[in-house]
């Protein structure tokens, strides 16, 4: 607990250093989104496995400075009867609900010369439904491209680490991998 405690006066000490540029735009997002829960095997393989039965994904973002931004993301998923978890085959299917909030720091303009293309990273916390409700420290990292003025398209994926003891099956860690649509005003 005192982590978090401290991560959390770290990021609102470097938030309020970086609120004098202000950006205050807004950001509605719609998308889809994949969930790799492999267990311990490697998260690049078996994607045959992956949940991707009724991906939706919806977010709301507040860009605050060039910077930071604060991202609310809902997103539902399914894990169908023939699929595993894992590594155990299921027999009946199991839906996937979570709810998100992290904080974003854009950091494109260090590695790239370019107004279309932002990268970010993210931490912060939520919570997801899979068989039973499980808290989660979420990191992740992502890619945004600009087709407009007003519109973007974003990837994004990110590890979430469950919180608390193992208290039975299907609670391990995971990955979930997004794919959205964004409306900037």
């Amino acid at each position: 607990m005192k982590k978090i405690f401290s991560l959390l006066i770290v990021l609102s000490v470097c938030i309020s250093v970086y609120a004098q540029g202000r950006n205050d735009t807004f950001g509605f997002s719609l998308g889809i989104n994949a969930i790799n829960n492999t267990g311990a095997r490697s998260p690049f393989k078996n994607t045959d496995n992956w949940a991707f039965e009724q991906p939706i994904s919806l977010g709301f973002e507040y860009r605050f400075s060039e910077l930071f931004a604060v991202e609310a993301l809902l997103s539902h998923n399914k894990f169908s009867s023939n699929s595993t978890i894992d590594g155990i085959a299921i027999v009946e299917d199991h839906n996937y609900f979570s709810e998100d909030v992290h904080i974003k720091q854009y950091i494109g303009e260090y590695f790239l010369n370019s107004e279309k293309i932002d990268l970010f990273l993210n931490g912060g916390f939520g919570f997801y439904q899979l068989v039973s409700l499980h808290a989660s420290a979420n990191l992740g990292v992502g890619v945004s491209y600009r087709l407009s003025d007003a519109l973007s398209i974003r990837i994004q994926s990110m590890g979430k680490f469950k919180l608390g003891q193992k208290d039975g099956i299907y609670d391990s860690n995971l990955i979930q991998h997004f794919l959205q649509l964004v409306y900037w005003f």
